[in-house]
């Protein structure tokens, strides 16, 4: 399963390319800006759930599911890494920003051009979370939430499955791969992230 999806990885690099010869081609490739993600990522059994192992992406939330490519580039702009915690409903006030186009009242998201742009976000509160959600269908009937915020300068995330009555708490710093539920063991951490939660349900 893991080399079908790495050939789908290498099919996907592919057709990027071309894209981006086309630009080249076209004489366009020094005035667009380019912007690559991916809206889920895929879980290879890395997590189990009443002892199966979880596949593919809609069964669960963890960070194999959510933690996807996000790449930007702008001609001229030098490349980096940024550490930021992002969200995918900042994709479309990013590209508008960079765009030059005003952001709709009704977008949740926060535009990342300044740090696109080697800026720092301007007047910006403490980094929002990122909220994720798996809502009931046919084929998974599971009701869940995550949300991933910093307490006490430490990364955590929190999952909330209602279908299945359980509540997972995994510290991201020392354990990014999720595998130490310690939500009996640090139930101060575990509450307020639901209290941060519930604004959100």
């Amino acid at each position: 399963l893991e080399a079908r999806y790495d050939a789908e990885v290498k099919f996907t690099d592919k057709h990027v390319g071309l894209i981006l010869q086309a630009l080249r081609d076209a004489g366009l490739s020094e005035r667009t800006a380019v912007v690559i993600f991916a809206d889920h990522g895929e879980a290879f059994g890395e997590h189990k759930l009443g002892g199966e192992p979880l596949y593919f992406h809609g069964e669960s939330l963890y960070n194999e599911v959510l933690r996807v490519p996000l790449i930007v580039h702008v001609p001229g702009q030098a490349g980096r890494e940024i550490s930021e915690r992002a969200s995918l409903i900042d994709l479309a006030p990013t590209v508008l920003d960079l765009a030059g186009v005003p952001l709709p009242a009704s977008f949740r998201g926060r535009s990342l051009a300044p740090l696109v742009l080697g800026e720092p976000l301007s007047g910006e509160a403490p980094r929002p979370p990122v909220v994720a959600e798996m809502l009931p269908c046919t084929a998974w009937p599971k009701n869940e939430r995550a949300i991933v915020d910093t307490l006490d300068g430490v990364d955590y995330a929190l999952y909330a499955k209602f279908t299945d009555n359980l509540t997972e708490l995994y510290n991201l710093s020392q354990d990014p791969t999720q595998q130490r539920n310690l939500v009996h063991e640090d139930p101060t951490h575990a509450k307020a992230l639901q209290k941060r939660l519930a604004p959100y349900l």
